[in-house]
């Protein structure tokens, strides 16, 4: 499988197959946004009109709060592959030690971006960014089974 290297979130170059990424990038703000859109008018809450003091909506947070935990998962999803995928030697050790480090921290902030999202959501509101986010990581894991060096 050809990998390509690919600048990706604060410089760190990354290598990531072309198929992988597409699948990634098919997960856009808009899909998300509009998902969103879609299970507010269906549980009829006006809650995009309830501001904080910010002046920001609650949509807009919630939004804003779940694409930036889409984005932690994809990127720990990236340096797994990064993790995985190089030969044995120097980079393979710079992926290791950059996935461990980076991990942890990524694990910290989508836990405490549940935490803001479960004290700001209704159970349906929930329920629908869930899905959005089972069928990630559904990709991803296709994606996985496809690799002749799967296990």
């Amino acid at each position: 499988m050809m990998y390509r290297k690919r600048i990706n979130y604060n410089h760190f170059v990354v290598p990531i197959s072309e198929s992988l990424e597409r699948k990634i990038s098919s997960f856009s703000q808009d899909d998300i946004y509009y998902s969103l859109k879609i299970k507010y008018k269906e549980i009829g809450t006006e809650i995009e009109k309830m501001e904080d003091c910010q002046g920001e909506s609650r949509f807009e947070q919630i939004y804003s709060l779940y694409w930036c935990k889409l984005k932690m998962m994809t990127f720990k999803q990236i340096l797994i592959h990064t993790a995985v995928n190089f030969e044995e030697g120097e980079e393979l050790s710079w992926a290791r030690n950059t996935y461990d480090e980076l991990s942890i921290k990524l694990d910290g902030i989508v836990e405490k971006i549940n935490e803001s999202l479960i004290e700001m959501t209704t159970i349906d509101l929930m329920e629908t960014l869930y899905s959005i986010e089972e069928k990630m990581k559904k990709e991803i894991e296709d994606h996985d089974k496809n690799r002749p060096d799967y296990q």
